[in-house]
């Protein structure tokens, strides 16, 4: 069974980088053998991926992992951590002998990753309990894998994702049941960690069923068959894991959005922000003044192009979202509006489009909750 641990975020950011950095010079002359080196560079941390992450691995193109899954079956930090260190090492022992700049540009790139990553793992398990939202890791692997792009033999693959997820397939216990067992033996080793966010809970708990109900949706559009059955349960256990989580992890969620300090300074340094907190709470605070009198002028304006009783930003941002296009014009509306942009680019010649319509769709409510999640946990 593979081994694995659901840190989908930051992992995806270091293969992300490694698929870059094997990818980005194809085009180059052959007799650049350097590229060579990078591309087997970077694979070692496309190994640690596909180790503890499989699906991310495998959606960043990494080939034979279709069927494996991410292992719950027990806490892997330190194996996951001593592999990391290991692997850091391995890079460094190259860096130090390498002579070529190139390669030892892409050699720092990729130990900065892997320390970075590390540093955040050891800050998540010195302060947070550890919460999974199961019902949105497996909506994102069902999206990914059901994505157009995707071969349809490859899509076939995800029905044996699913049994594993469920439990249905020997040697796996329904991820659910994992999921809440490892939250429950970092709670008993360390009482006094830190639950998550309550809005991050609550919001969970709300996106569960639309995850749900779009997971359904895709399986349904699918070309997969036989997945009725494995779907009917493992979506009565994501249904108990959330009740679960609203019982047991909700009562300990904190209020407070504050971090602790160490993790706040290493989510700033992750941004490229390498200023102490204090200094940035300084000058942001004289940028949010500044901004906020420009956007007092601009009410101003507004509020009076459209005849508002209140000049307050605020009261002006709340009367303009009461005007919503419905829902069956946002297509339209959007195409018009393109055809609008695409005239000026053309007429001004900024730059050369295709000789083809732009492709436009609606996203469904699953995956706008999916998407404005991602953005959230990156920017928190």
């Amino acid at each position: 069974m593979q081994k694995s641990l659901p840190r989908p975020g930051k992992l995806a950011q270091i293969s992300l980088i490694c698929a870059l950095l094997i990818h980005s010079f194809s085009a180059q002359a052959a007799d650049q053998t350097w590229i060579k080196q990078s591309n087997n560079d970077a694979k070692l941390l496309l190994q640690l991926m596909s180790k503890y992450s499989p699906e991310n691995a495998g959606n960043l193109g990494v080939d034979g992992l279709d069927e494996q899954i991410t292992d719950l079956s027990q806490d892997w930090f330190n194996s996951k951590t001593t592999d990391t260190r290991n692997i850091i090492g391995q890079l460094n022992q190259r860096l130090n002998q390498e002579t070529n700049h190139k390669n030892k540009q892409d050699l720092q790139i990729l130990i900065s990753s892997a320390e970075d990553h590390l540093r955040k793992e050891n800050l998540d398990r010195k302060y947070f309990l550890p919460f999974i939202d199961v019902s949105s890791l497996i909506f994102n692997v069902v999206q990914q894998t059901l994505d157009p792009r995707v071969s349809k033999s490859r899509q076939q693959t995800l029905l044996v994702r699913l049994n594993k997820y469920a439990g249905l397939l020997k040697d796996f216990k329904p991820i659910t049941d994992l999921a809440a067992d490892r939250m429950h033996e970092r709670l008993k080793a360390n009482p006094q960690l830190i639950g998550p966010f309550k809005g991050d809970i609550e919001q969970a708990l709300s996106d569960g069923p639309v995850y749900l109900a779009g997971i359904k949706e895709m399986l349904a559009k699918s070309e997969i068959k036989g997945w009725e059955t494995t779907w009917a349960i493992l979506e009565q256990q994501l249904i108990a894991y959330n009740a679960l989580i609203k019982k047991e992890v909700l009562p300990l969620a904190r209020n407070d959005h504050k971090l602790p300090a160490e993790v706040y300074a290493n989510n700033l340094r992750d941004f490229g922000v390498d200023i102490p907190p204090e200094e940035l709470i300084s000058k942001a605070l004289t940028s949010f003044a500044e901004i906020r009198n420009q956007i007092t002028i601009s009410a101003g304006i507004v509020a009076k192009e459209h005849h508002f009783a209140d000049a307050d930003y605020r009261s002006v941002i709340r009367e303009l979202k009461k005007t919503q296009i419905p829902k069956e014009n946002v297509i339209a509306k959007y195409s018009d509006i393109l055809r609008q942009i695409e005239t000026i680019i053309k007429n001004q010649q900024i730059v050369t489009l295709p000789d083809r319509n732009a492709v436009i769709r609606l996203a469904s409510a699953a995956y706008e909750l999916a998407t404005l999640n991602w953005q959230y946990r990156r920017i928190w």
